[in-house]
């Protein structure tokens, strides 16, 4: 399981495109949003880098990355 702190996810909109585009490379991912502390925590065979840069690229900066257990 890995925690991203994403910059500028304010809404449900901004979380639902996270969500797409994480989808879109790993059909089996599974992603939970917390909005208002600007939370996504993902547990997916992707590695981390390539699920903040996936995240990056669609203009929501991560701050912070964790590996969680």
């Amino acid at each position: 399981m890995y925690t991203f702190k994403v910059s500028g996810m304010t809404c449900p909109s901004c979380a639902s495109s996270i969500k797409a585009v994480l989808k879109r490379k790993d059909p089996e991912i599974e992603v939970s949003v917390d909005i208002q502390h600007q939370i996504v925590k993902v547990k997916s065979s992707l590695n981390r880098e390539a699920l903040a840069d996936m995240i990056n690229d669609i203009g929501y900066p991560v701050e912070k990355s964790e590996n969680a257990s």
